[in-house]
């Protein structure tokens, strides 16, 4: 039987767009939001204050602390999933205390407090209203506090732009103690929506995003639930999903090797960083039949050793090297990267990094050949580490992704090792973000981009890949604010953004995007484009649209034509995803091509994709135990083996095949690829 929640009423569905108030207007500098409380202790200065063209200003530096007495209630910023921002007290909401709401009364401060519970750091960014859009924000990470006094009455919602998905509310009452409606003028997708307004009570209820674990059903009054079994798609064997039955591997003709899976979300009792239980594990799938063949976390390895190391938070991206013995895993809320034995789980060596550790790729080839480069999300930094014979890791450089402060996510190399593709989630005060071409082995910028091929500023660029289109280093972006994917032309002098493909449309019945005026903005469409990797043959680019209102607007799968309009890519087909749809990763097929794996947030399953029919051919479960509802759930970054993308897949295969130092498996998983296969672009 299904836990899948369906919300029945437009009305109230679309409240959860609330979620998603990301991010372009202008900013009203008439905010009626005094940004610090007025006990700052005295020996702090405002130093760090930037003030912005339209007069009001964003947080760089240190605040120092707050006086107690001064605030109605704490917002915690923590590592829990869906529990991101975590209410105190509840202000004037008791009931509502350890949730990610608080009622507060007009003149009331919020303390918002970034480092007690998180081993990151973040931002404290408004979103909601939009006519106070971004009044309250921090042009660069940060893990102190920030004290915020809310003049008038309305519903606010605050993100953390290095994690856009951290979301909490702060309702401020009407004089009268009533809370106040959401208006199209706070929301601009309820406009477009037909909705001129919307009760504020259900916007907590029905946010993806805030939803804490409760013993109960999570109802702290009669019309607010926020608990995640109402929100989220816990799917079984058999369930249907969008016309797809869970579990059914019919159409699924079979992959080679194995699939590594973050499932960040899910809870792992024992597993404790500074004094906090912090989520997340790994769920390994044997490819051939899409069954459940090991599990571990930072307390066990496959063979049940257990040990709580403190340095496992959030895991939330791996690779591996060209041998396929070992693992790397970075731990997005934490500091830290993971050496892990592929054939047993057992955590061999861990180093820290830094904060908000993000995706780690090998650079192919070159001098450098097999080092690591890790961005710090939480910093501005790109790192390189070397991996000393699989038994333990040492940063060895490290160099700046851009100009400012960069906040860098989600990398990717040219097959040659030659080119880093960088994308700057924001780079300041505000969401601008940028794309970095990097010389690989010194660092130096290329060619930066702060505006897509229109001339408009990119917003949230947050994840890269890079395929060969007809011989030509071919660059994707995604971009969350935009809703678009940039596609660039790294071989060119110099190298330029030839297109910007919109996935992102305002609701699926409108079919494929660009069949309605759409611009893809957040705003609007309620979707975010995640990770976009390209197929290793070139021919093909899977995007994961995550959607803040799944079940009115859901989430999608979008496949791009990667060779179409003269290699500037055009969007085919659009698939239905489970909720939180965020990561993709290309495995080999039995017998040659291959397939997307996708994963979900929000979800306790994967989802199989072939581009070449553009249909889905398997969802099926992650979870392993049933003992807890976020078995399985958070999946984020995936790595199927063997690592068949081009530049690297040709690596593997020499070490197996021709100087024999692969383990058998990985040579057994080796000989079963096909000559395309084992060689995508042919060189």
């Amino acid at each position: 039987m299904t836990n899948r929640k369906r919300l029945t009423t437009i009305a109230i569905m679309a409240v959860s767009i609330a979620s998603a108030s990301l991010f372009v207007s202008q900013i009203n500098s008439e905010s009626g939001l005094s940004l610090f409380s007025q006990n700052l202790s005295d020996e702090k200065t405002f130093v760090d204050f930037i003030e912005m063209s339209n007069g009001n200003f964003a947080v760089q530096g240190v605040l120092g602390s707050i006086e107690a007495s001064a605030v109605t209630d704490t917002m915690f910023l923590t590592d829990e999933p869906a529990n991101w921002f975590k209410s105190a007290t509840g202000g004037a909401l008791p009931l509502a205390a350890g949730t990610p709401l608080t009622v507060v009364t007009p003149g009331d401060a919020v303390l918002f407090d970034l480092d007690d519970k998180s081993d990151s750091k973040h931002t404290v960014s408004l979103l909601l209203p939009v006519e106070k859009l971004l009044t309250v924000d921090q042009s660069k990470a940060d893990d102190n506090a920030i004290s915020v006094t809310f003049d008038d009455p309305g519903v606010y919602l605050f993100s953390c732009k290095v994690h856009p998905y951290m979301q909490g509310v702060v309702v401020v009452t009407e004089e009268n103690g009533d809370i106040p409606k959401v208006t199209d003028a706070d929301l601009p997708y309820l406009a477009k929506a037909g909705i001129p307004e919307l009760d504020a009570t259900t916007v907590a209820s029905l946010l993806t995003n805030v939803a804490p674990l409760n013993d109960d059903p999570g109802v702290i009054l009669a019309d607010l639930k926020l608990d995640k079994e109402t929100k989220w798609d816990i799917l079984e064997n058999g369930d249907d999903f969008n016309g797809y039955t869970v579990g059914d591997t019919s159409n699924f003709a079979g992959g080679v090797g194995e699939i590594w899976i973050n499932t960040q979300f899910e809870s792992v009792a024992g597993q404790v960083s500074s004094g906090e239980n912090k989520p997340g594990s790994i769920t390994v799938l044997n490819a051939v039949d899409l069954t459940i063949q090991d599990e571990m976390n930072g307390l066990t390895s496959f063979d049940g050793a257990q040990e709580n190391t403190g340095k496992w938070n959030n895991p939330h991206n791996m690779w591996t090297n060209t041998e396929h013995d070992v693992i790397y895993n970075g731990n997005w809320f934490g500091q830290w990267l993971n050496l892990i034995d592929r054939d047993n789980g057992e955590i061999i060596d861990t180093i820290t990094v830094g904060k908000a550790p993000t995706h780690i790729v090998t650079i192919p080839d070159g001098p450098e050949q097999g080092i690591l480069t890790l961005p710090l999300s939480g910093e501005d930094e790109i790192l390189k580490i070397e991996d000393r014979n699989g038994q333990r890791l040492k940063t060895i450089d490290h160099f700046e992704t851009g100009t400012g402060n960069n906040h860098p996510h989600g990398q990717w190399i040219t097959a040659d090792g030659s080119m880093i593709l960088v994308p700057n989630v924001f780079q300041g005060a505000g969401i601008a973000g940028s794309i970095d071409i990097l010389d690989s082995e010194s660092g130096e910028i290329i060619k930066e981009f702060t505006t897509d091929s229109n001339g408009e500023p990119l917003l949230l660029p947050v994840a890269a890949a890079i395929g060969k289109v007809n011989g030509v280093n071919t660059g994707y972006v995604s971009n969350i604010g935009t809703g678009t994917v940039s596609v660039i032309d790294m071989d060119s002098e110099p190298p330029a953004i030839i297109n910007d493909i919109t996935v992102a449309c305002f609701t699926a019945s409108d079919g494929k995007c660009g069949a309605t005026p759409d611009t893809g903005i957040v705003l609007e469409t309620l979707k975010l484009p995640i990770q976009t990797p390209a197929s290793p043959d070139g021919k093909y680019v899977v995007t994961a649209v995550f959607s803040l209102v799944s079940h009115l607007n859901p989430d999608t799968i979008a496949i791009i034509d990667a060779e179409a309009n003269d290699g500037k890519g055009e969007l085919i087909a659009e698939l239905p995803c489970p909720a939180g749809c965020h990561g993709v990763n290309w495995g080999a097929k039995q017998g040659g091509g291959y397939y997307a794996y996708v994963t979900s947030q929000h979800a306790n399953v994967l989802t199989v994709v072939d581009p070449v029919i553009a249909d889905i051919v398997a969802i099926v479960p992650l979870t392993n135990s049933g003992e807890n509802l976020t078995d399985g759930t958070g999946g984020q970054g995936i790595l199927p083996l063997p690592l068949i993308k081009d530049g690297w897949i040709q690596d593997t295969v020499e070490a197996c095949e021709v100087e024999d130092t692969c383990d058998p498996e990985v040579a057994g998983w080796i000989s079963q690829l096909t000559p395309e296969q084992k060689n995508p672009s042919g060189s």
